[in-house]
């Protein structure tokens, strides 16, 4: 929709990394969340997803909490 082929994902939760890069089934709790997220993938030409330590993604969070002051998506 905004033009990107190429997407870099980085998360601090190493459990939703590792079932994101697993080709079976979740059963968990977050099973509608993966699936919402892998049926996204043929969107992108190329989109990777990376674990990150909490202490690095402040900026995420930061931005993560202020976007959420906002009822419209902006990006």
């Amino acid at each position: 929709e905004i033009g990107f082929r190429h997407v870099q994902i980085e998360g601090d939760s190493l459990t939703i990394i590792k079932k994101l890069h697993t080709s079976t089934d979740d059963r968990s709790f977050l099973s509608p969340i993966i699936a919402d997220i892998k049926h996204m993938l043929g969107f992108f030409e190329q989109i990777t997803f990376h674990y990150v330590k909490r202490e690095a993604n402040t900026a995420a969070h930061t931005l993560a909490k202020e976007g959420c002051r906002y009822p419209e998506e902006r990006f």
